[in-house]
């Protein structure tokens, strides 16, 4: 099982770190509840100078409005640090982002920082999981681009090597660089940390992860094409991105974790032959691939 450091970045996983964000916080709530108290005389006085009483509403402060939102900007930053969405699906990182803006928050001390993150890292196999349902589903030819001969040849119960996903780029001007569609930026680190975790490498993080590398490479309007040592991935002008996953054995891995509701049982000479890659690195030879 990976370690607490290995997921959860160093400039936060320290009690140094997390007692000087609580204090900077706590700074922020005497700040908002001076501001209210300033507030407070200020309509005082304008309700004292009739003249000036229309504007007292004016300059009424919503102290419990300003300290909620407060709070929530610090668990969206102690979240942003720990790096939560590159590790889940996006089904899981929208509940989050719903439940922080519900205001459906802890207090902001040590104590529970410490317990979001130990509870992230309890979690992360589970999330791991979904993140790889995640995938396979986008991976699986869909409404748009299920008649490529690519996906055809790769069929829906089994995911190959060659996929070909349509609405990936957007194209302003032949003259002009393409950018990455922004929804599928998502998807795209969500399938770079499936295929980073299988191989032990832990979570794609930015800047290294597959959409921020492929916006790099975008910024050369002559680029068509950017290799990873997972992916290769082409991009064309009628939008459409072929993506061909470069680790077979990573491949087969994945197929095996998520056959359970989706997909076919892998033959036994495919049983036999996936490996986790642990074990590869490990120095064990894996097993000569069935013809």
């Amino acid at each position: 099982m990976p370690s607490f450091y290995d997921f959860i970045p160093t400039d936060l996983a320290t009690k140094e770190t997390i007692a000087s964000l609580v204090r900077e916080y706590e700074v922020g709530v005497a700040a908002i509840r001076e501001l209210h108290e300033v507030s407070e005389r200020c309509c005082r006085l304008a309700n004292i100078r009739k003249r000036h009483e229309r504007y007292a509403s004016d300059l009424k402060f919503d102290l419990e409005y300003a300290l909620k939102e407060h709070l929530k900007e610090y668990w969206r930053r102690v979240i942003a640090k720990m790096q939560v969405q590159e590790a889940c699906s996006a089904t899981r990182w929208k509940e989050i982002e719903d439940q922080v803006e519900r205001g459906d928050v802890f207090d902001f001390t040590a104590a529970n920082i410490e317990s979001l993150a130990k509870t992230f890292l309890q979690e992360l196999p589970e999330m791991f999981r979904e993140a790889c349902r995640e995938v396979l589903d986008w991976l699986r030819p869909g409404a748009w681009d299920s008649s490529y001969k690519t996906n055809v040849k790769n069929a829906r119960m089994e995911i190959g090597k060659k996929v070909v996903k349509s609405l990936m780029v957007e194209y302003w001007s032949r003259s002009c660089p393409p950018s990455l569609n922004y929804g599928r930026e998502k998807i795209l680190r969500s399938l770079h940390t499936v295929f980073k975790m299988l191989d032990g490498q832990g979570i794609a993080r930015y800047p290294h992860d597959l959409p921020t590398q492929l916006r790099e490479a975008m910024k050369d309007s002559r680029c068509r094409e950017f290799r990873n040592e997972y992916f290769f991935c082409r991009w064309f002008l009628n939008g459409n991105m072929h993506i061909e996953i470069l680790r077979d054995d990573l491949l087969k891995e994945f197929n095996c974790i998520v056959h359970g509701n989706t997909l076919r049982e892998p033959s036994a000479a495919e049983q036999h032959d996936i490996v986790p890659s642990s074990q590869a690195r490990a120095g064990e030879a894996a097993p000569a691939a069935s013809p």
